[in-house]
């Protein structure tokens, strides 16, 4: 039950005459702060009501970016990495805005989308990171083609977010650096010992004067 309200087994309540909907529905009507009442069936048995206070879900992709030019109070700067001509940044709205204009929603890849609109974060560092683009270069030539791609995983381990993904790479024992990238099953494969040396000779060609946004220096 939810204030009052029985829900069938398919997640459903009563709503006009005859008709049924999401208990979602319900909750929808209750602003953050709010109290509701709850009850639940356990083994078959009617549990007493309990009252739980209303919160809200933090968005996966946020609508800006958390980090402020020093000294501005309305410019933001993005977190970014560039790996071997590899440009990683975490998925946020006005980068959405910024690749595909103000009616992104109709003009960005499906599956970036749906983490904009559906992701929810597990975890309270949790991003989407994503592969903006590759700065073509000996190291990577094969990949140039890719643009904002999801970032699934590295070496095996899911990335959980820029930082984690930048750990990652700089802790990795292997020869070669492996990234798996969605939804293709691409996987780019970079060899390690050449990165260092890489990543500069693309910074310099760019004019780029770090590989690191200023948060992900220190690790």
């Amino acid at each position: 039950h939810f204030e009052g309200s029985s829900i069938a087994n398919d997640g459903t309540v009563p709503f006009r005459s005859g008709e049924r909907i999401s208990f979602s529905y319900l909750v929808s009507q209750k602003h953050v702060g709010e109290i509701a009442t709850m009850r639940f069936l356990r083994q078959g048995k009617s549990q007493p009501p309990f009252s739980v206070q209303l919160g809200s879900s933090k968005l996966l992709v946020p609508v800006d970016s958390k980090r402020q030019k020093p000294g501005a109070t309305d410019l933001r700067v993005p977190s970014y990495a560039i790996v071997g001509g590899l440009v990683f940044v975490a998925l946020c709205e006005p980068y959405l805005r910024a690749e595909y204009g103000e009616d992104f929603d109709g003009k960005a890849p499906v599956l970036l989308l749906e983490r904009w609109q559906y992701g929810i974060c597990e975890e309270a560092d949790d991003q989407v990171v994503v592969l903006s683009q590759v700065l073509a270069h000996a190291i990577n030539v094969g990949y140039e083609h890719l643009a904002n791609y999801l970032v699934h995983s590295v070496n095996g381990q899911r990335v959980r977010n820029l930082r984690h993904l930048v750990e990652m790479i700089d802790g990795n024992p292997e020869r070669f650096l492996q990234i798996h990238l969605a939804p293709h099953h691409e996987c780019v494969v970079l060899e390690g010992k050449a990165l260092a040396a890489a990543t500069q000779e693309i910074l310099d060609h760019h004019n780029i004067s770090q590989a690191r946004s200023n948060d992900l220096v220190s690790i």
